[in-house]
């Protein structure tokens, strides 16, 4: 799925949704199941202020940076892995 840069930037600030891809015969899945909101310079230390202020298209309302928690679910064929 192609993104236009205003999707893409309330994209980055939401949790993401389920999204698969067909390989052969085997279909692989990311499920999302929760998502965290983390301060930018907590992840990345040796950034600074100024740096996100640039890109504000990563954080959300609060200034935060939102990370999916999820799991990958495996179907090949019957089998559900």
């Amino acid at each position: 799925m192609a993104y236009t840069a205003v999707d893409q930037g309330e994209r980055l600030k939401q949790q993401a949704g389920i999204r698969s891809v067909q390989l052969g015969d085997m279909r692989v899945s990311y499920v999302p199941d929760g998502a965290v909101h983390l301060r930018a310079r907590d992840l990345f230390p040796d950034t600074t202020s100024e740096v996100w202020a640039t890109r504000p298209e990563f954080l959300n309302e609060s200034g935060d940076l939102v990370a999916s928690i999820a799991g990958l679910l495996v179907e090949n064929g019957d089998a559900h892995c």
